[in-house]
C-alpha cells in the first residue's frame, strides 16, 4: 500500500486508541493492555500481540503520522516562544517597558543555560538545611 492509500485506511477504535496511545510514548505492551481486553493473557503473550499490532501497516503508518504531527506542533511552538521572547528583549520602541526587556533576555539566557540555579545544603547535627538560590 502507498501512504496516499494508508491515508485512507480507517482503523478500528481499538486500533486507532492503541495508535495514539505510542505515539504519545507508552510502551506497545501497556497500550494494549489499556485498549484490549488481556486478563486471560500472560506478559508475553501480550508483548507479541501488542508487537504485532504496532507492526500492521495501517497501525503503523497512524503511529508515524500522529508522531510527525507532535513533532511539528513541539517545533512551532518553542521556536515561536523564543522569536517573542527576543523580539522583547530587542524593543526599544516608544512604551515599551524596560522591565519586560531585562524579564525577557534573563528567559533567553536561562533557555540557553547561562544561568545556573544554586542551593546550598547545611548539615547541623541531624538535620539538613537547604537554603536556595534563584
Amino acid at each position: 500500500m502507498t501512504n496516499n492509500t494508508l491515508d485512507s485506511v480507517v482503523l478500528t477504535d481499538k486500533e486507532e486508541l492503541f495508535a495514539q496511545e505510542v505515539a504519545s510514548g507508552a510502551t506497545q505492551s501497556a497500550a494494549y493492555r489499556k485498549h484490549y481486553d488481556t486478563s486471560n493473557m500472560q506478559p508475553n503473550t501480550i508483548h507479541n500481540e501488542a508487537s504485532r499490532l504496532r507492526h500492521k501497516s495501517e497501525v503503523s503508518h497512524r503511529i508515524d503520522k500522529l508522531k510527525a504531527k507532535a513533532a511539528d506542533v513541539a517545533i512551532v511552538d518553542a521556536a515561536m516562544v523564543l522569536r517573542g521572547l527576543l523580539n522583547e528583549a530587542e524593543d526599544m520602541t516608544e512604551g515599551s517597558s524596560h522591565g519586560a526587556r531585562v524579564s525577557a533576555w534573563a528567559h533567553l539566557g536561562k533557555h540557553l543555560g547561562m544561568f545556573v540555579d544554586k542551593s546550598e545544603v547545611k548539615t547541623e547535627g541531624n538535620v539538613n538545611i537547604n537554603i536556595g538560590f534563584d
